[in-house]
C-alpha cells in the first residue's frame, strides 16, 4: 500500500503528491498534507500511523524537520519499518547530521538537505523517472513558485499565482480534514496530466478578491524594526505575495508575516541567510525563505501593540547577529 505524506502549504508539496498519484495510481485517502504546526503534524501522522501496521510504502515530500521533532519521525520511520514498510523522502530543505544520521539513514531512499537548483517536485519527478512533457513543464512552474523567481513568461505566472492563491484559500479551512479534502483534489488534477480546471481557476479568482481588501490593510498596519518589517494577519493571505509587497514598501532587508490564524510566521529576505531563525522557532526554509512557528502563548497571543512590539524586537535582535548571504 502506497501513502504519500507532503508539504500543505505551496504548490511544491501538493505538486510533489501529485506526481507520485500519477505515478502509482495512489487512492485519494491515502494522501495527507501538513503545515508545520504541532496541531497539523499530530493530526497527519496520525493517520499515517493508522495505516502503518499494514505495511505501507511511505513516501514523504516537501518536509524538512527542525530539531524538535527529530524524534517524531525518528519513532515515525521507526515503526513503519517494525512493520514491515518502508520509507522514501524526497526533500530540498536543511537537515542537521543529527537527523541524517537517524532518521535519514533509516530511510529505504532519502534525498534530503538543502538544495538550491531543484525543488520538492523536481526531484520527486526525477526520482520516480517520470519525463512526459507535462511532468516537465509542470515542475517547470513549481520551480520559479518555490524559489520565488520572476517567470519568464506572463502564463507560468499566472499559473504561480492560482496555485498560491488557491492553496492559501484551502489551508483557511476549518479542519484538516476539509483542507486534505482540497488539496487531494488539486493534487488528483494534476496528477491526471491538467495544470487547472474551471474549479481551481475559480477559487483562486475568488480568493484574490478577497485578499486585496486583507493585505491593502496589513500594508497600512506594519510593525517596523531596524532591519525588519512585520505584518501581523488576523485573516489568511497568501504568504509569498503579501511579503513582496511588505518589502517593496517598508525598504527593509527582511520581512516578516505572522499568521494569527494558524500560529505561523513566515520570512522573505534577499540580504541574509534567515533559515538559522526559523529552525530556532520549530520552522525551517532556505536561505531566504522560510517559516517557522509562532509562539503564541509567550506573547500573550499578540493581541496589544506592546506585544506585538516586542515581537518585532526579537526577531530585530537576531537580525543583528546575522551576515549578509550572496547565495
Amino acid at each position: 500500500m502506497y501513502v504519500v505524506l507532503s508539504h500543505a502549504s505551496d504548490i511544491d508539496g501538493v505538486g510533489s503528491a501529485a506526481l507520485l498519484i500519477r505515478r502509482y495510481a495512489i487512492p485519494l485517502e491515502n494522501v495527507f498534507f501538513t503545515e508545520y504546526s504541532d496541531k497539523s503534524m499530530a493530526y497527519a501522522i496520525g493517520r499515517v500511523r493508522r495505516l502503518a501496521a499494514k505495511g505501507i510504502t511511505l513516501f514523504i515530500t516537501d518536509l524538512g524537520i527542525s530539531e524538535q521533532r527529530e524524534h517524531v519521525f525518528e519513532d515515525l520511520v521507526s515503526y513503519i519499518n517494525k512493520h514491515g514498510g518502508r520509507v522514501l523522502w524526497f526533500d530540498h530543505h536543511v537537515w542537521s547530521a543529527n537527523a541524517v544520521r537517524n532518521i535519514a539513514s533509516m530511510c529505504e531512499v532519502a534525498v534530503v538537505g538543502e538544495n538550491r537548483e531543484f525543488c520538492a517536485a523536481e526531484i520527486t519527478r526525477a526520482m520516480l523517472g517520470l519525463s512526459d512533457k507535462f511532468a516537465l513543464e509542470f515542475t517547470r512552474i513549481v520551480h520559479y513558485s518555490d524559489f520565488n523567481l520572476r517567470p519568464r513568461d506572463r502564463k507560468t505566472g499566472d499559473m504561480v499565482a492560482m496555485y498560491a492563491l488557491a492553496i492559501a484559500d484551502y489551508n483557511a479551512l476549518g479542519t484538516r480534514s476539509a483542507i486534505d479534502g482540497k488539496l487531494r483534489r488539486l493534487a488528483s488534477v494534476i496528477s491526471k496530466g491538467r495544470l487547472s480546471d474551471s474549479t481551481l481557476e475559480k477559487d483562486a479568482k475568488a480568493f484574490e478578491e478577497i485578499s486585496k481588501r486583507r493585505v491593502s490593510f496589513l500594508l497600512s498596519h506594519l510593525y517596523l524594526g531596524k532591519n525588519v518589517a512585520v505584518a501581523f494577519a488576523g485573516e489568511k493571505v497568501n504568504a509569498t505575495h503579501t511579503c513582496n509587497q511588505i518589502a517593496a514598501i517598508s525598504k527593509k532587508k527582511v520581512v516578516v508575516l505572522v499568521d494569527l490564524f494558524n500560529g505561523r510566521g513566515h520570512l522573505r529576505t534577499d540580504y541574509y541567510d534567515i533559515s538559522g531563525i526559523a529552525r530556532d522557532m520549530m520552522g525551517g526554509g532556505h536561505p531566504h525563505a522560510a517559516g517557522f512557528t509562532v509562539d503564541m502563548k509567550g506573547y500573550g497571543g499578540l493581541r496589544s501593540e506592546r506585544q506585538k512590539q516586542r515581537f518585532v524586537d526579537m526577531i530585530d535582535a537576531q537580525i543583528d547577529r546575522l551576515r549578509p548571504h550572496s547565495g
